[in-house]
């Protein structure tokens, strides 16, 4: 009895008639796929070429400069000199793209830090204002503004190279503070400049705050250094991609012939305008031409490097959040280390500035202002702390490590601007795909690597650096 295969016809069926198909495919259409282009309507496809002058079919015996010789061509001596100035300004106006992306990194990190320096600066604010209002009372209601300019000297410091102004800012404040607190405590006393001249230069002597106003100012002067620093990076690091960005550099004559090869000699050979050229081709072309920028690549990176080491200081030693924190517990602290002596204070004053004795009525700072133990003084402010400014703090520690991050991936910019070009920005075309090897459509074998800057390659044979500044 004979088995027979219930798919047996079907199958048999199916190979009869698609191998056949298949053969008819590679003897007819394939040949079709690989050859040149027949007549030259396939030129309309290039965007802004002018195609005066092109002929309707492919034309011979013409002399390119810089694209292979071919049998025929659609393309005219002014059409691959056109190609040439197209190529140049593509490649130059993605180079200037992707630097103009780098710098935009920077300005929009420098931005941020000094948002986050302000915000700190309006939280310390905010902290003293709910301590000392629950403390001092009318005391500090009356005499808020000293306060509110001194935090505002501090904001409109951020970036500044004179760490003195810092100094200046606090002995500006402790001053003020001096004055009040003794005319508060002598109330009938009339204060007249040659009284107040004379007040300044015993407070140097009398240190009424301790040493306190020093701890602040050292504090704060290793603050503002800190972030000083990173906010003039930013800035410096946008001026000088600018200054490369802008200036005018031009690509060799060798090199914008081989671009040109590359880029755009497939259509005089008569292939597609979509045949984009092979990766490693491209890597390989790109990377000479651009080698100038490769040259500045190491010590870029060492700014980097340096950046990211830096960034781990704001994380934690100078996270502005974290260095303003005491302030408001220091000051107040200052305040009543001040009244701890106050008679003492006040009675060397009036002995040494107003020359008169020293029966005449002073009203009793305890009295204006409301009594507080240190406990309880520094109770609202750690509570405060408890609520927003750790989590404020945390969440610049995130920026921080955000920034370290990235910074980390730019590394190697400059040597690996030929792959961004190519592999990123779509300048070649994906592994896999038909691609142009610079004399035919196939695959490049010749393989890309970064070190072969100053190696002669066979389809891209050059030597030195092919970027020029003029």
């Amino acid at each position: 009895m004979r088995f027979i295969d219930p798919n047996y016809s079907l199958l048999s069926s199916l190979k009869a008639n698609l191998i056949p198909a298949y053969l008819l495919y590679f003897a007819v259409f394939l040949p079709t796929m690989c050859k040149s282009q027949s007549n030259c309507a396939f030129m309309n496809e290039i965007d802004g070429l002018n195609l005066t002058g092109m002929p309707t079919e492919p034309a011979k015996d013409i002399h390119f400069k810089h694209c292979p010789t071919v049998a025929a061509s659609c393309c005219t001596t002014e059409i691959e000199n056109e190609l040439k100035q197209k190529v140049e300004a593509e490649v130059v106006e993605s180079v200037r793209d992707q630097i103009a992306i780098l710098k935009q990194f920077f300005h929009n990190y420098g931005k941020i830090f000094k948002e986050q320096f302000k915000s700190a600066i309006s939280v310390s604010q905010r902290n003293l204002d709910i301590l000392f209002r629950r403390t001092y009372g009318p005391f500090y209601i009356s005499n808020s503004r000293i306060f509110e300019d001194f935090f505002a000297s501090l904001a409109t410091q951020l970036g500044s190279h004179n760490p003195k102004e810092i100094k200046s800012s606090l002995g500006n404040l402790f001053q003020q503070i001096y004055i009040k607190e003794f005319s508060l405590m002598n109330p009938l006393r009339i204060l007249t400049e040659k009284e107040l001249a004379c007040m300044e230069e015993l407070q140097e002597s009398l240190r009424p705050f301790g040493s306190v106003p020093k701890k602040i100012g050292l504090l704060l002067g290793r603050a503002f250094n800190a972030w000083t620093a990173i906010l003039q990076s930013m800035n410096d690091t946008e001026e000088l991609l600018d200054d490369i960005k802008d200036s005018s550099w031009t690509l060799t004559e060798h090199c914008v012939s081989e671009l040109t090869r590359m880029r755009y000699c497939q259509i005089c050979a008569g292939r597609s305008a979509y045949l984009k050229p092979c990766p490693n081709y491209c890597m390989d072309t790109l990377w000479s031409c651009l080698s100038g920028f490769s040259a500045i690549d190491a010590s870029f990176n060492r700014f980097l490097d340096s950046l990211i080491q830096f960034s781990g200081r704001l994380k934690n030693v100078h996270n502005p959040y974290n260095s303003l924190a005491p302030t408001p517990v220091q000051i107040s602290e200052s305040i009543m280390l001040f009244q701890e002596k106050g008679s003492l204070f006040s009675s060397r004053i009036l002995l040494r500035c107003f020359q008169s004795d020293l029966r005449v009525k002073r009203s009793s700072i305890v009295a204006t202002h409301k009594s507080s133990s240190e406990e309880n003084l520094l109770a609202p402010p750690f509570d405060i702390l408890a609520k927003g400014l750790v989590e404020k703090a945390d969440a610049f520690r995130f920026i921080v490590v955000g920034f370290a991050d990235k910074v980390t991936r730019i590394r190697g910019f400059w040597r690996l601007l030929a792959q961004t070009l190519c592999l990123d920005k779509g300048l070649a075309t994906t592994t896999g795909e038909m691609c142009w090897t610079g004399t035919s459509d196939g695959p490049y074998l010749r393989r890309y690597t970064k070190v072969q800057k100053r190696q002669r390659s066979p389809d891209t044979s050059r030597s030195g650096n092919e970027l020029e500044s003029t």
